[in-house]
């Protein structure tokens, strides 16, 4: 089954199945500053046109090369796809990067 594995500009991670996207926010203990708490962990479960929605804007993030880097610096996001590790690494404040953020966001339970 593939999963996307996104690292947003704090660490925090998502994680996307095809029914389920799982937040595992960075907690003080991980981060650099000592300080820093993505918020609590959570789960929603996602319709198949959900997942579809989502991996289409992955897939489009992975085309667009214009704002891809090499090295993963603080700020920027990493889109990680399973099986198979390949990732992809999104410059900060880039287009694909606000795009992915503001998407998985947006399921976040209210």
């Amino acid at each position: 089954m593939v999963e996307y594995h996104y690292f947003d500009g704090s660490a925090n991670e998502y994680v996307v199945t095809p029914n389920s996207i799982t937040y595992h926010p960075m907690t003080p203990d991980r981060s650099s500053s000592g300080r820093y708490s993505g918020g609590d962990p959570w789960t929603a479960t996602i319709s198949s046109e959900d997942f579809v929605r989502l991996e289409d804007l992955f897939k489009k993030s992975i085309a667009n090369k214009t704002d891809q880097i090499k090295d993963r610096n603080m700020g920027t996001g990493m889109l990680v796809i399973t099986p198979g590790n390949k990732s992809y690494i999104f410059d900060m404040g880039s287009v694909q990067q606000n795009e992915i953020e503001e998407s998985l966001v947006s399921y976040q339970p209210r």
